[in-house]
């Protein structure tokens, strides 16, 4: 990737809200698993391997995300409803 292109990709990652770095995240899973289908069918499998892994590695990371939401919003929930039987 063109150094330029790169540093306007950390721009925009930079400044994305909590929802648009899903959205990316799953646009550049998304990408991965098409580039390493298409190395598939070329027969390269290494470059599919290092594409499919990172897509793994992305889907990964976005349900850790997930998981550590809703673990915050169950703690919530559960606050306040300790919070309503003390009313």
């Amino acid at each position: 990737m063109r150094s330029s292109l790169k540093a306007y990709r950390a721009v925009e990652l930079g400044s994305a809200d909590k929802r648009m770095l899903v959205v990316l995240m799953f646009e550049a899973a998304r990408r991965n698993l098409e580039q390493g289908r298409q190395h598939m069918l070329q027969r390269n499998y290494e470059a599919k391997h290092r594409c499919l892994t990172k897509a793994q590695e992305i889907m990964t990371e976005l349900q850790l995300a997930l998981d550590a939401a809703l673990q915050l919003v169950c703690d919530a929930a559960r606050e306040l409803k300790l919070s309503l039987i003390h009313i």
